[in-house]
């Protein structure tokens, strides 16, 4: 494996993931919306394409609710992550999390 970027390390994306998290109401809610941007990301799709959000260009969700920038700005910071690693690195990295990598390892059933 190739040395990640101070920008690609587990504490830097748990931190993305937990703004997003933070952005939401905080619940269930705002916990499975991480999993979904993330399960659509493993799948090699965009963030906007997750169960939940299916937003494409707009700035709304699917529920028409408009969505905040900051979660949006790490999204798209996630994503190119995830480009720049690849898949499987990127898997990697996320399980590596403290505080996302156990749920998002169950959620995806990660083996």
């Amino acid at each position: 494996m190739a040395q990640r970027k101070p920008h690609q390390t587990p504490y830097k994306m748990n931190q993305r993931l937990n703004t997003i998290w933070r952005s939401g109401d905080r619940d269930e809610g705002s916990f499975k919306h991480v999993l979904y941007g993330i399960k659509a990301l493993f799948a090699g799709k965009s963030w906007t394409q997750a169960q939940d959000y299916r937003m494409g260009s707009s700035k709304k969700t699917s529920y028409g609710v408009p969505f905040g920038a900051q979660p949006r700005k790490k999204w798209v910071k996630i994503e190119k992550i995830r480009d720049e690693l690849g898949t499987k690195e990127f898997k990697k990295l996320v399980y590596d999390t403290p505080d996302w990598g156990e749920s998002i390892g169950i959620y995806t059933k990660k083996r």
